[in-house]
């Protein structure tokens, strides 16, 4: 037989259990009807503040924050806003010897562009006059750069700002050492140090500008590469793509269509109030190679006005003059 003291105790536990078991589970913030998504918790949890929004942007303040938002738009949240809080280093162990090339790469993080072909980024990014330091990038991908896809969806227009980035980036096609590919975005108040390079459409901001404005930034470091190389932009193209109140002091080099300040400017683009200051070479001979002071090749109704160069150029096909 079950003594009384011990057939009490077992009631109160039985009755504790079905209490437990009878009451729902909610998170302590429930919201929406009491669900609420893991994947937002962990979004809102990442960042300094702010909600993503462009009244309330995610504030970043740390390397871990910035590639969490680079995680965020990549996987499809291309519209987020953001806003830099303070200055942060990639790489803070990144050795450069006295040619300005990175001699410890092997022991660096490698960056990977915020938004991509697939992932087009078309919010705000607001640097605040912070600075992004230790950037680094060095494989043959397309789309290169801090930021890799700069584009539109509606009224949401990319947008880079108020940002210096520092650092070493090499890739394929499209590299830049603020954003690869301007497509219709706004790049503005930039500007780039260290080196960037690739293959094609390589600029010191902006690897290809199509659409896309690009206004008062500047490029001190060195831009190489093969076709379409910028002190500034790479390529500058279409009807509605400009590059104003921009200069470059950086050493500029490449095979063909290479431009202190834009190597190709074509299809109606404008270059205005623009100059360089840096040195600008292409190959020592060879045909249709098309070196500038300013721009490499100004074709299909191009603009360039109110420019001007002072660097050394040389090249089969060079022009050192004010404008070109």
């Amino acid at each position: 037989m079950i003594h009384k003291t011990t057939r009490s105790i077992l009631s109160v536990l039985l009755a504790a259990l079905l209490l437990v078991t009878s009451t729902p589970l909610t998170p302590a913030f429930a919201g929406d009807g009491g669900n609420v998504s893991l994947q937002s918790e962990s979004d809102e949890g990442s960042f300094a503040g702010g909600t993503g929004t462009a009244n309330d942007p995610y504030q970043i303040a740390t390397a871990e924050e910035l590639r969490e938002f680079a995680r965020l738009v990549n996987d499809g949240e291309t519209d987020a806003n953001a806003i830099l809080t303070d200055d942060i280093d990639l790489n803070p162990d990144m050795k450069i010897d006295e040619d300005g090339k990175v001699t410890n790469g092997d022991e660096l993080a490698q960056w990977t562009p915020i938004g991509n072909e697939d992932h087009r980024y078309t919010g705000t990014f607001d640097g605040n006059e912070k600075t992004i330091s230790g950037l680094y990038i060095d494989n043959d991908a397309n789309y290169q750069g801090l930021f890799g896809y700069l584009s539109i969806d509606g009224d949401n227009i990319g947008t880079v700002q108020n940002l210096s980035v520092s650092g070493t980036v090499s890739g394929g096609m499209f590299v830049g050492g603020v954003v690869g590919y301007n497509f219709s975005g706004t790049v503005t108040n930039c500007a780039f140090s260290g080196s960037v390079s690739g293959k094609t459409r390589v600029g010191g901001v902006v690897g290809y500008n199509s659409n896309g404005i690009v206004t008062n930034s500047y490029n001190t470091g060195e831009v190489s590469g093969n076709s379409y190389v910028g002190g500034v932009v790479g390529g500058n193209n279409s009807a509605s793509a400009s590059v104003t109140n921009c200069y470059n002091t950086g050493k500029v080099s490449g095979s063909k269509t290479v431009g202190g300040v834009v190597g190709n400017n074509s299809f109606s683009a404008t270059v205005t109030n623009c100059y360089n200051t840096g040195e600008v070479s292409g190959p020592d001979s060879g045909s249709d190679s098309y070196v500038g002071g300013v721009v490499g090749l100004n074709s299909g109704s191009g603009t360039v006005k109110n420019c001007y160069n002072t660097g050394s150029v040389s090249g089969p096909d060079s022009v050192s003059g004010s404008y070109v």
